[in-house]
């Protein structure tokens, strides 16, 4: 409702045209703004009648499009086996080892082999003397705490290991002189000697190491999280980048140690891992203790898994589905995704490998009809 005197902002309202055409003074003024008043009204009509257009031609349209056959790229589900690994990462160390110790303090006479010979059980591979005085003793404790050192520096207690160390010489005592001989108590190779000619031993450490290459182990750590699926006589298949020949071998888990320990204490990374030792199944002999290897161990497998392109998936509000041409219609069918590879997904549900499934589920809507062509 307007009144005299006042701005026209309505001049297109109904009363407003009634109230200028009966009462307004000036009848110039009144032409003008019922010119302007039925302008507006035409402007509005246009405006709902071009918008009243438009959605029925976007809803003829749309059902021309769901009627309208389309070619459209379909692919077959891929069948294969799909597996879960774990790998593990560690270095090759020895299981057949033997240590010989000297009888007491003793003197070296005589060394008969080098570290890397090949011996044969009962070889002799020094000559050695028990010593009777206490300097000799005392000789034979200092050359072995010298060649100890390194190994109480890796130990998780160097200062334990030292005062063991310290304790055990400290209960030495020098013996009746006595020329005796080191053998080997099996066939191996020679992996280390405690001394050359003329030094003195203090009994503490072994004389020799021969070591039986044909039995060895990778020993790996394993986190946490992986070590439940883990289990001994478990297969896995093992490779060490220095076998540049010799791709995979054979191994199996022999022990997974009963305890966790946290890891790299000198870096950021403080992950707790356990202890794994890993048996290896005929080794090639180029392949040395304190070589790197990494073992590949199988823990899921799915037989004869339905892959297909990731973009294949559409994601709707009760879940994961693709579009199958089913009697030349694509039909929405809900599915459950399993393991994730590099180009494809694992699909579960009411599928085969026969069924054609629209390899962009974008690209056409459901039930459409649809001329299927076959991806290569």
């Amino acid at each position: 409702m307007c009144f005299p005197g006042r701005q026209w902002p309505f001049v297109s309202s109904p009363l407003n045209l009634l109230w200028l055409k009966y009462f307004h003074p000036n009848e110039r003024e009144y032409e003008a703004k019922v010119e302007m008043g039925v302008e507006n009204i035409k402007n509005k009509i246009t405006i709902i009648v071009t918008l009243a257009v438009i959605a029925v031609m976007t809803l003829l349209s749309m059902g021309m499009r769901r009627d309208e056959t389309v070619e459209a790229e379909c692919v077959l589900p891929a069948v294969r086996d799909v597996i879960d690994t774990v790998t593990l990462r560690g270095t090759v160390v020895e299981q057949g080892r033997e240590s010989i110790y000297p009888s007491g303090a003793s003197r070296v006479l005589s060394v008969y082999v080098k570290v890397g010979d090949k011996v044969a059980c009962g070889q002799t591979l020094m000559r050695l003397e028990t010593v009777e005085d206490e300097q000799a003793l005392s000789e034979g404790v200092y050359h072995d705490a010298e060649r100890s050192l390194e190994e109480f520096a890796q130990s998780e207690d160097p200062a334990g290991a030292v005062a063991e160390f310290a304790a055990a010489a400290a209960a030495l005592q020098t013996g009746v002189s006595k020329i005796y001989e080191a053998k080997s108590p099996i066939g191996g190779v020679v992996m280390s000697l405690g001394g050359a000619e003329g030094d003195v031993l203090s009994g503490l450490l072994p004389c020799a190491a021969v070591s039986d290459l044909s039995l060895l182990a990778v020993r790996a750590q394993v986190a946490e999280a992986k070590v439940a699926q883990l289990f001994e006589g478990m297969p896995c298949e093992v490779s060490c980048e220095s076998l540049c020949g010799q791709t995979f071998f054979s191994g199996s888990v022999a022990e997974i140690m009963p305890y966790a320990r946290q890891t790299g204490f000198l870096t950021q990374d403080k992950a707790i891992k356990t202890e794994v030792m890993i048996s290896l199944v005929s080794p090639p002999p180029e392949l040395r203790p304190g070589y790197s290897a990494q073992a590949r161990l199988v823990v899921d497998r799915h037989a004869n898994a339905l892959l297909i392109p990731y973009s294949a998936i559409g994601q709707g509000e009760a879940g994961e589905y693709v579009l199958v041409v089913r009697g030349g219609t694509a039909v929405r069918q809900p599915i459950e995704t399993g393991y994730e590879l590099e180009n494809c997904i694992e699909i579960m549900g009411d599928l085969t490998q026969e069924d054609l499934i629209l390899n962009d589920v974008q690209s056409v809507a459901e039930g459409a009809r649809v001329i299927a062509r076959i991806k290569p």
